[in-house]
């Protein structure tokens, strides 16, 4: 149906007044599109000169981006022939850098394409070719409003411009402009790294998108990363290479997090082993095939250590994670009154605690509570503490706060410290609360 339509446009276009003739200017190589020994290779057809260069006769596809390759089956691309894309609905076509000749007519027709960007290469582009649609009904021709073409001052593009009253845009050559990252280098984050990127030229800051597209390849692993600029626009027709690194993660760093679930775990007889985490500062998590972990003292009471070493490829160093394994809960063996006073029996720590820690109160909601001492102007519910540091006291006799007739409630926990501070406390579990009815 298409092709049909074109013969028929084309029918009318050469017997109606005002009608639009195939020129064959000095030197200009015609060459049709309807060509009997053409080739095809994908969706294009194409014919080769005496050089064993090749010219598209047409293609396939009609509509939306075109994009017109360098080479067809090897052959370079080097011209488009006469009526080769007339009447097609393309909204965008890119042409090869290696493209020298535009045919008579070649896109005559596509009323969509309003603006193209002209490789350097280009020296003949054929009447009609480009900026004109047609009037099916009529047979006759509109320049496309609008209609731009990005080229060099002085091509045969700015030439074919002038001489058909169409805009042009300058085209600038990408080669001359810089393209700058924040840094050199980055740290390896178990994820792509993608530095902002920005290209100028003397003109300024060119326009991502508009002007340039970018992208970056081997940006992941630890090495040498690579951003690709590729111009398009008036920057059309050339490409940057920019090149960064990607350092390994060093585990002694502040780059690095090391963490576990807990800062403590409860005791169990067992090798306690939990789950390491390392992470990128910025929370970024880095795969556990970049490391490994190897646990010691991680099974008695007392501080355990998790220690990670990187794999040497995008993570090295070491770092050691400690955590704390805390006396398992302790329990009360009796608690008996006595005459203004109650006297509290608890079952010995597990081996590695180095004390006990006593809470009482009147009030039972208020022992639940408490995770220490807490002062109250309420006499009720002011929870009481007691601590030894000695191993073996495993009863003490309460005198001096209790009296007659009341109740007190009781509860008993152990605990070791990290490292000898206070501060570094770490608490088994709370025994089950008991009463007593003080004498």
């Amino acid at each position: 149906m298409k092709k049909a339509l074109s013969f028929l446009l084309a029918a009318v276009v050469a017997v109606s007044a005002g009608a639009l003739p195939v020129p064959s200017g000095a030197g200009f190589a015609s060459i049709t599109a309807e060509a009997a020994d053409a080739a095809k290779c994908g969706d294009f057809y194409y014919t080769l000169d005496a050089e064993g260069c090749a010219a598209v006769t047409r293609c396939d596809q009609w509509r939306g981006e075109l994009v017109i390759p360098a080479e067809l089956d090897g052959h370079k691309v080097t011209a488009i022939a006469d009526r080769a894309f007339e009447s097609s609905c393309f909204t965008k076509v890119t042409f090869p850098d290696t493209l020298e000749t535009i045919g008579a007519y070649a896109f005559f027709g596509c009323g969509d394409l309003t603006a193209v960007t002209m490789p350097d290469g280009v020296r003949k582009i054929g009447a009609y070719s480009l900026g004109y649609s047609a009037e099916e009904c009529e047979g006759t021709s509109e320049k496309i409003e609008g209609f731009t073409i990005v080229c060099m001052d002085g091509s045969a593009a700015s030439e074919y411009a002038e001489k058909n009253g169409f805009r042009t845009k300058p085209k600038y050559d990408l080669l001359s402009a810089l393209v700058s990252i924040p840094y050199s280098s980055y740290t390896y984050r178990g994820r792509a790294v993608k530095p902002t990127v920005t290209v100028r030229d003397a003109y300024g800051t060119l326009s991502a998108g508009e002007d340039y597209t970018f992208t970056i390849s081997d940006n992941t692993a630890a090495g040498r990363a690579r951003i690709t600029v590729t111009g398009c626009g008036r920057y059309e027709g050339a490409s940057l290479t920019k090149y960064f690194t990607v350092k390994p993660l060093d585990l002694g760093t502040h780059y690095a997090a090391v963490s576990v679930p807990y800062a403590s775990y409860t005791y169990t007889g067992k090798a306690i082993k939990p789950k390491v985490t390392v992470r990128f500062k910025d929370g970024s998590p880095i795969p556990e095939s970049e490391y490994t972990v190897k646990y010691s003292n991680n099974t008695a009471v007392g501080v355990a250590t998790a220690t990670v070493t990187g794999k040497g490829g995008s993570v090295k160093g070491t770092y050691k994670k400690t955590f704390v394994i805390k006396p398992e809960k302790n329990s009360i063996s009796s608690l008996t009154a006595g005459n203004g006073c109650f006297r509290l029996k608890w079952k010995k720590a597990t081996a590695g605690a180095v004390g006990y820690q006593v809470l009482y109160c009147r009030d039972k909601a208020a022992l639940n509570a408490a995770a220490g001492e807490c002062k109250s102007s309420d006499p009720v519910k002011y929870v009481h503490s007691y601590t030894s540091l000695d191993k073996a006291d495993l009863s003490e006799c309460f005198s001096r706060v209790p009296r007659s007739g009341e109740v007190w409630y009781v509860k008993v926990r152990s605990f070791v410290t990290k490292d000898g501070s206070a501060s570094a406390v770490r608490y088994g579990n709370y025994s089950a609360v008991k009463s007593v009815t003080v004498k």
